[in-house]
């Protein structure tokens, strides 16, 4: 009787200790997965962010933000399309000509309807936003290559992104042209118009220079 219940208590013991130690490790997989791994993009499990209320006539997009907007025709609230681009609410345009004696001008104003805009996203629209890859106006960046076609590899000292860039409005005519960009930081001039968004389909035109007053070709950049 008591020869066969000896084994008992030790085996116990090591079942249990083989089941504490298997849901250690799980635990401590599951702690640093969560940790050090990226959220997938367009994971169906991600809460959905309450979108910014807003109304026409006075309203205006901002980059970045979902918005629901609302008007006359009803409420709408920015998504993303099947193409991974945002398709983004803002007011109607609406226009009435105005006459002075024999001269007229057409006036353009926002109205109290809703319409759609396709803005490009290059495929990353998430959660009704498009989030922009452009550095900062002002900021600093360092050219990493720039090549004879007009190509140029381009690392914002802001948030360590690297663009890529391409002359818009310039051909390099020799090799003496180049230096100029490699020799150190250079400061950020946003030429867009709106706000660019540095994404595929959708680049931000931008100037580098050292010294505003010195002539600097334009560039098409998207983040990478």
């Amino acid at each position: 009787m008591n020869g066969s219940k000896a084994p008992c208590r030790p085996t116990h013991r090591r079942r249990l200790a083989r089941s504490r130690s298997s849901v250690t490790r799980a635990c401590l997989t599951a702690a640093l997965s969560a940790l050090w791994l990226p959220a997938c993009d367009g994971d169906d499990e991600t809460t959905p962010s309450e979108p910014e209320a807003a109304s026409c006539p006075d309203f205006n997009p901002k980059a970045g933000v979902k918005h629901a907007v609302s008007g006359n025709n009803g409420s709408f609230t920015d998504h993303c399309d099947e193409n991974g681009d945002l398709v983004q609410y803002g007011c109607a345009l609406t226009s009435q000509t105005l006459c002075e004696g024999e001269y007229c001008t057409e006036v353009w104003s926002q109205s109290d309807e809703v319409e759609p805009t396709t803005v490009a996203c290059g495929g990353t629209c998430h959660d009704g936003m498009c989030i922009g890859r452009c550095p900062s106006d002002g900021s600093a960046v360092e050219f990493e290559s720039v090549s004879m076609d007009g190509s140029a590899s381009v690392r914002s000292l802001e948030t360590a992104r690297l663009l890529a860039c391409q002359l818009t409005n310039h051909t390099f005519a020799s090799e003496d042209e180049l230096p100029k960009f490699l020799a150190g930081p250079l400061t950020v001039w946003i030429v867009s118009l709106g706000e660019p968004l540095c994404l595929p389909g959708n680049p931000g035109e931008m100037v580098f220079h050292e010294n505003p007053s010195d002539p600097m070709p334009g560039w098409d950049c998207v983040g990478i």
